[in-house]
């Protein structure tokens, strides 16, 4: 196995990345072993005192990896410099959590889904091993009875995700009598293409299944009433359920809007709070639009809970880029956050504290050994 590190850096406002270095591990990816690959690269390079954060997975081991950073480097702070990456799900730490908790919640495995799984490659996926409870995680904090009240509530939101994805399951698995039965219809209307599954370890599939079910919701309905087998009737979808989907698939795109953003190669620290920011914002008026139905609302109200949780999360080094920031500043925390004055002054003594614990006494040894050679100058040119 091999671990690499790359190094993503700003250049007159141009974003730029590069492989530092690639190191292969000859033994498990532990916490510990990826630690000392890790410190070993940055000794290599003479860069261990250079370190105001590290970006990576929110895997466990890479938890493990930065405790142990934490202990064997001085210069490190630890779990306040880890930078979690914006979008990885290992450890359903990001936004894209939210979208596969809803479509999680309230579905069963079955038997032919495993099985498809696993002849796919993804069996420790199917078979649940290391993957978060999803369910407890969005409930976290909730008691028992509360927890189940809020089940309750957005059983109807779960029954729709439920039947999309039965329907795709079961077409895209039935070669020789459903699936010719869909690319029948689609052919009448000059369109062909399956209707994309829901897979938990793709990212935005849930809001996918849904977009691409309400554009052909006309020939899903056609498709269902044409089910001579009825195979297919159970999953039927009402008028309020479309109403449902259709407005979980506007709730998902704001999801869906953010993992392409930050996919690309030029978001920076300094775009993820203003990020995080404008989604909650989102969340908000749609909890309280009284025309969104009741379930949509409830899972929607969950989801923010989710989202501030991890946001709760964000190190320092968010903040440290934001107020270095030449746009930002401390602007953004006064105006867009409301920042007090308190608030505002312990944002300057992070910067501060961070300037002076990793930058300053470099800047001194500098400034005092350009005094030393200025001086040896001035000896050399008396002599």
């Amino acid at each position: 196995m091999e671990k690499n590190c790359v190094v993503a850096m700003e250049q007159e406002g141009v974003p730029l990345s590069f492989l530092l270095d690639f190191v292969e591990l000859g033994k498990s990816h532990s916490g510990k072993n990826l630690g000392i690959a890790f410190l070993g690269i940055l000794k290599d390079f003479g860069i261990e005192s250079k370190i105001l954060g590290i970006t990576c997975d929110n895997a466990l081991n890479n938890d493990k990896m930065i405790a142990y950073l934490e202990r064997n480097l001085v210069e490190f702070p630890g779990v306040s410099s880890h930078i979690r990456c914006f979008n990885h799900v290992k450890k359903a730490e990001d936004m894209d959590e939210v979208e596969h908790a809803l479509a999680e919640l309230a579905v069963g495995m079955d038997v032919e889904e495993l099985q498809t799984q696993i002849r796919e490659g993804n069996s420790e996926s199917a078979k649940g091993e290391d993957q978060p409870d999803l369910i407890v995680d969005m409930l976290e904090g909730f008691d028992e009875d509360e927890a189940e009240e809020l089940r309750r509530k957005i059983v109807p939101v779960t029954q729709v995700l439920v039947k999309l994805r039965k329907i795709s399951f079961k077409t895209i698995n039935s070669s020789t009598l459903l699936l010719p039965q869909w690319f029948s219809i689609l052919k009448e209307h000059k369109k062909e293409m399956v209707i994309p599954r829901d897979v938990q370890t793709h990212w935005n599939s849930s809001h996918d299944m849904l977009d691409y079910s309400c554009i052909h919701k006309q020939y899903i309905n056609e498709y269902m009433s044409e089910d001579a087998k009825d195979v297919l009737s159970e999953f039927s979808l009402t008028k309020v359920e479309w109403k449902i989907a259709e407005q979980l698939r506007e709730v998902l795109s704001i999801l869906k809007d953010a993992t392409i953003y930050f996919s690309r190669s030029t978001p920076n620290l300094a775009t993820v709070i203003p990020s995080m920011d404008y989604i909650n914002n989102e969340f908000e008026k749609m909890i309280l639009n009284t025309e969104l139905d009741p379930a949509i609302r409830v899972a929607v109200s969950l989801a923010r809970v989710t989202l501030n949780k991890y946001y709760a999360k964000t190190s320092d080094v968010y903040h440290i880029a934001m107020v270095l920031h030449p746009r930002h500043k401390l602007n953004y925390f006064k105006s867009e956050l409301k920042y007090s004055a308190a608030s505002l002054r312990s944002l300057k003594l992070i910067v501060r504290g961070e300037f002076d614990q990793g930058y300053k006494k470099e800047l001194v040894d500098d400034e005092t050994s350009n005094e030393m050679d200025v001086d040896e100058v001035e000896e050399t040119v008396k002599n």
